[in-house]
């Protein structure tokens, strides 16, 4: 089985990110890109650098509707999710959390958890002791084995603490959620009028990261040669850059492999078997897949995905809108997924413009399994 690789994606100092999405406003930017928004800007990564021929040629095995589909794609890829230090975060699952009493508040902004929390999730084990307690006289917080990022959005345990950056290794349980792993806030922006040559302000989301904190990228690699491509042109694109509002400066980052980081167990994960499955993915299921979400212990959120698409033989057009099942949910597995051609039907007879619904996920216990 080949481990799961792990990657840093490190934005320089001062940079940042527009990561848009289906009906969110252009003043508003995620902490996370999805990973069908990232294999289109690795296949038009290598179209502007090698040609359309090229680009082509990367995509087709991992199109079963082609000659060269070998049942499987050659590697998987999951979303960009936020670091902080040597922690990669993960979205919460949609698992009922195993506990006597789970605090509306705290159920409601926690987004994305540590490996820790994740396993433990996961394995569908208790979790009483990792949820934060107030007590009745003045309202005291007994912080038990948890610890919280990021306003409450980033649940940790108190043995990870010595995981994350180093000027937050010995600040106490109360004072960790006021330390950010990214910031988000709404750039003024001008632009002139073509009409009347006038000009106008709007604002432009950006999420940027604190310091030793950025975004991470799992990839299992299938076939032999895959790695060595798929790390030449993640440079380029750290170059190019990921997102919107790349002309201003936006989406640049450096890549690296740190060997120590992330879990053992999380490496050596099986990504593609039976029973249940957390998506670290978009997914759009093959055809024999679809009665996965018929399943009645399934837990998912669906995601409209649209936007448009440059062609160097075009005007920008709107992608045709598709449906996807999101990051964090949990369908039996084995799933695979599929691509899909969203070009719009005036470019019917040009190049396929994909989205990827190939599914990377982690084994999740079984319901009725609590520890």
């Amino acid at each position: 089985m080949a481990p799961l690789s792990l990657y840093r994606l490190q934005p320089p100092p001062g940079g940042g990110f527009h990561f848009g999405a289906e009906g969110l406003e252009l003043e508003e930017s995620r902490a996370l890109f999805s990973s069908d928004s990232l294999f289109a800007a690795v296949v038009a990564t290598i179209a502007e650098q090698e040609g359309a021929a090229a680009a082509g040629t990367f995509a087709a095995p991992f199109d079963e509707t082609t000659a060269v589909w070998q049942g499987r794609p050659p590697l998987q890829l999951s979303s960009l999710f936020p670091y902080a230090g040597n922690l990669p975060l993960f979205p919460l699952p949609r698992l009922r959390i195993n506990a006597a009493d789970v605090p509306r508040k705290f159920a409601k902004k926690v987004k994305f958890v540590s490996p820790a929390i994740l396993r433990r999730l996961t394995q569908r084990e208790a979790m009483d002791s990792f949820i934060p307690l107030t007590e009745a006289a003045g309202g005291a917080v007994d912080w038990q084995n948890g610890r919280f990022l990021q306003d409450g959005a980033v649940w940790l345990t108190a043995e990870e603490q010595k995981e994350l950056p180093a000027a937050w290794q010995t600040l106490a349980p109360a004072a960790l959620p006021y330390e950010p792993v990214w910031r988000q806030a709404s750039i003024p922006r001008v632009t002139l009028d073509r009409g009347n040559a006038g000009s106008m302000i709007y604002l432009s989301g950006r999420v940027s990261f604190n310091d030793h904190c950025g975004l991470w990228l799992g990839v299992r690699y299938r076939q032999d040669g895959w790695q060595e491509r798929l790390e030449d042109v993640l440079r380029h694109l750290g170059d190019r850059g990921i997102g919107g509002e790349r002309t201003d400066g936006y989406g640049s980052f450096a890549l690296t492999a740190p060997p120590d980081f992330g879990p053992a167990w999380l490496k050596e994960a099986e990504t593609e078997a039976a029973g249940y499955r957390l998506l670290l993915s978009r997914f759009i299921p093959r055809e024999p897949e679809v009665d996965a979400l018929r399943d009645g212990q399934a837990a998912y959120h669906l995601a409209i995905v649209g936007g448009w698409l440059g062609s160097p033989a075009r005007s920008p057009l709107r992608r045709k809108r598709i449906t996807m099942v999101a990051e964090g949910s949990v369908l039996p597995g084995p799933l695979t997924g599929r691509l899909a051609d969203v070009r719009p039907d005036v470019m019917s007879r040009d190049h396929p413009v994909y989205r990827s619904g190939l599914a990377l996920t982690l084994p999740v216990a079984a319901p009725g399994r609590e520890a």
